[in-house]
């Protein structure tokens, strides 16, 4: 069995200064004992900036060395380029050196606020100042947007980015753990669900923190779905419950006597202004840009999505799951 190999192809690129290439190679043995190249494919591109073009080729990708050799097969005019195998050791030295000062910073900063948000809110529902229905929604309303705000703080890296996407993975591991009872937290399970079941922070709350993780991982603050996702997700239907509760209950949906007309306008309102606040707090920094057009476009996402939370659909799937889905779907073709 042979393991896979790289190639490594650099060439000129004006507005980044150097491209590399990287190339699958599945060494294959003829019958003379010799590696052949057949079986080569073109693979995916890196972009180099400029003032990381001489960084040497080992510490960028991993290259695995081949049974039938013991050392990366590498065509003759790419010899004079070095593949160095990685190792878990080396791995850790390279993630160890990629994360910064600001990147430590960054994460120790969201999740302390984070912490602050979900132990006060605790705190009051605790003592009794705020009903445990409102206490839940407070934070489903208010977690994932100041999560969002702290996005500017980290760096532009990649391992930046995978470092920010680990506070909402640690807020979903600590809600697993919770409502397994593997580590016991009743002011959680208290604040956070409804009927005080603890496997209930198994279903809304995790699924909460599973959309925060990918929306990190996957889309990060260069991307308006990013912030729509959030904002819709979060402002638009925690203040849906919020409103629907309190004024909903004499102006019921026709379609859906569980859903109210208020609770259906907050959905909107919530939703779009979240998105219209975290679109301009996010320009400042230059990470996108607060058009006309892309107001418009967050208007139709948010009023498409009330029309689906009004829908008799949450007793098949949570909101949750349904609402980003449903966002990120549509925002992908309009955002």
């Amino acid at each position: 069995m042979y393991r896979l190999s790289y190639v490594f192809n650099f060439r000129k690129n004006p507005s980044i200064g150097l491209e590399m290439r990287a190339m699958a190679v599945l060494p294959q043995v003829s019958s003379g004992g010799r590696i052949s190249s057949r079986g080569r494919r073109q693979g995916v591109g890196l972009l180099v900036p400029r003032q990381h073009a001489s960084t040497r080729v080992g510490h960028l990708l991993p290259c695995f060395p081949s049974h039938a050799t013991g050392s990366p097969y590498l065509p003759p005019k790419h010899r004079n380029i070095e593949a160095r195998a990685l190792n878990p050791q080396s791995l850790m030295t390279m993630l160890g050196g990629a994360v910064s000062l600001r990147d430590i910073g960054a994460f120790s900063f969201a999740c302390i606020g984070s912490a602050m948000l979900v132990g006060s809110i605790k705190m009051l529902e605790y003592k009794g100042h705020v009903h445990k229905t409102l206490s839940r929604k407070l934070v489903h309303s208010f977690a994932g947007p100041l999560f969002l705000a702290c996005w500017p703080f980290f760096g532009s890296t990649i391992v930046s980015q995978c470092v920010a996407s680990i506070v909402p993975a640690l807020n979903g591991l600590s809600l697993f753990l919770a409502g397994t009872r593997a580590l016991p937290d009743d002011r959680a399970v208290s604040a956070i669900s409804r009927t005080g079941d603890p496997t209930e922070l198994l279903r809304g709350p995790l699924y909460y923190t599973i959309a925060l993780t990918m929306v990190t991982a996957l889309l990060w603050r260069e991307s308006v779905n990013a912030v729509a996702i959030v904002s819709i997700m979060c402002g638009g239907d925690g203040f849906a419950d919020i409103i629907g509760r309190a004024y909903g209950k004499h102006w019921p949906l026709p379609w859906n006597p569980s859903k109210s007309w208020p609770g259906s306008f907050a959905m909107f309102l919530g939703g779009f202004i979240t998105s219209i606040a975290l679109l301009a707090y996010l320009s400042t920094f230059g990470f996108m840009d607060m058009s006309v057009a892309t107001v418009q476009h967050l208007a139709l996402v948010a009023a498409a999505a009330t029309v689906l939370e009004s829908l008799p659909i949450n007793t098949v799937i949570d909101d949750n799951i349904s609402v980003p889905i449903f966002v990120y779907a549509m925002g992908y073709f309009i955002l």
